[in-house]
């Protein structure tokens, strides 16, 4: 956790117990634990000085790229405000830019390859919603506005359907919801999580058992919370290295007749010889993109707030 904003940076209400290290950026920052908290099976004032660490390095905070990911939307175009009905298959669809659509009635909807939706919006899931891929919405991480996204009622995401029509997306692996520039809210029950969730800010509430194969990262200075009887377990052997999204590898293409020499500057050159030859060199800036460290199971910008009784394993 960063939180930079706030000095309690991890605020524990309930009972909690945490499978690994904590680690707090803000060097003035503290933890509050109310409850019974558990941390790598210490408990006390030795959880704290054996796993809590205050003024920790830097998080890093990758921001996906999520443009992309447009192009396999190729599926339903979704315009309405209200979709109801026993059931629904949502395959490579699109939400258009406006349409605040809420999802109800009985039965789930099941949402196969991606699901791209347009900013701004507001969409809400008040059924089971049951994710075979990934969820990428558009939006500006700086500046979300009211862009969210809720699931109100039980979600389980898993891999992509053996279906050739999925073969294109099929290769994007080890992401699940990728929305940085929307707020992700999970108020029912979830049982799986198939890769990273990245969003402007998490919430949960509810009963879950969750078995997470990746990170959850939250981009908002706000805090982070977790409410209700939820344990987390997160899976590193299943995580893939490098999230669909997130592989920032930048190749440098050098295109002589893609720029203009606005400044020279003489260097002396030496030959095998020792002779000294001059040329002239142009002053070129370059900036490449490096592949992203592998975050840890749970980050934050803002302060992590958990209520009742949490699990967190690694």
């Amino acid at each position: 956790m960063q939180s930079d904003n706030s000095l309690v940076a991890v605020q524990v209400g309930g009972n909690a117990n945490v499978g690994g290290d904590i680690d707090i950026g803000n060097p003035l920052a503290s933890v509050d634990f109310q409850g019974d908290v558990q941390i790598a099976g210490d408990t006390g004032q030795v959880a704290i000085d054996s796993h809590v660490t205050i003024g920790a390095d830097p998080v890093e905070f990758p921001v996906p790229e999520v443009a992309r990911f447009r192009s396999y939307a190729k599926g339903p175009v979704l315009t309405a405000s209200l979709y109801s009905g026993s059931g629904m298959t949502l395959a490579n669809a699109l939400i258009r830019a406006g349409s605040n659509p809420t999802f109800t009635g009985n039965g789930s909807v099941t949402i196969q390859g991606v699901l791209f939706i347009s900013a701004p919006n507001i969409v809400t899931f008040d059924k089971q919603v049951a994710l075979q891929g990934l969820i990428v919405a558009e939006g500006n991480v700086l500046s979300p506005g009211t862009n969210a996204i809720r699931f109100q009622g039980n979600f389980a995401s898993g891999g992509y359907p053996p279906d050739p029509m999925f073969d294109a997306i099929r290769p994007e692996q080890g992401s699940s919801i990728l929305a940085p520039g929307f707020a992700l809210s999970f108020t029912g029950n979830f049982s799986s999580v198939n890769g990273v969730m990245a969003a402007s800010s998490l919430y949960f509430w509810g009963n879950a058992s969750a078995v997470i194969k990746g990170t959850m990262i939250s981009y908002s200075q706000d805090a982070t919370f977790v409410e209700g009887n939820i344990a987390m377990s997160f899976d590193r052997v299943g995580m893939v290295e490098i999230p669909a999204g997130f592989d920032l590898l930048r190749v440098l293409d050098y295109q002589p007749a893609s720029y203009t020499i606005v400044q020279w500057k003489t260097n002396r050159l030496h030959s095998r010889r020792g002779r000294p030859r001059f040329g002239r060199m142009p002053r070129v800036n370059v900036v490449a993109w490096s592949r992203c460290r592998r975050p840890p199971f749970l980050a934050t910008v803002g302060r992590f707030d958990a209520r009742k009784t949490q699990s967190a394993k690694s």
